[in-house]
């Protein structure tokens, strides 16, 4: 990988590996998604596109599974875990280079705003990419 090329967002495939800490720097959610344009509903507003949830830990509520989804902004990264839970939003906002992105995430409603700690995330190589469904 070419540490100076210069991201221009998310791209359409490409698969992710993203961990959030929580205050104290232990990771409190690990997920493997996958990039797609296909739109997703919000209540927030915006464009929105669904992030293909490949695997998460620790696993949700097999009933009640959120839309994952990015919001495409050049090389910021503006994702919510929970975009179709109307007042209820997963928020991560952060920044994308090369090497992967970073960033906070907290929650968003009609209770206001918290920042619950970092995120990190890496881009998976196309052949490891592939291999997963």
């Amino acid at each position: 990988m070419q540490l100076n090329r210069e991201r221009r967002g998310l791209e359409t495939g490409e698969v992710w590996a993203l961990l959030l800490l929580d205050e104290r720097e232990a990771v409190t959610r690990s997920m493997i998604v996958r990039v797609s344009e296909k739109p997703a509903r919000s209540c927030r507003g915006g464009n929105w596109n669904q992030l293909e949830v490949l695997s998460e830990t620790p696993r949700p509520d097999p009933r009640y599974r959120p839309t994952a989804a990015y919001e495409p902004s050049g090389a910021g990264v503006n994702i919510d875990l929970a975009i179709d839970r109307c007042d209820g939003y997963v928020p991560l906002h952060g920044e994308l280079s090369a090497v992967g992105m970073q960033g906070t995430h907290g929650t968003f409603g009609l209770d206001g705003s918290t920042v619950e700690g970092k995120f990190y995330g890496t881009r998976l190589p196309p052949a490891v990419a592939k291999s997963l469904k």
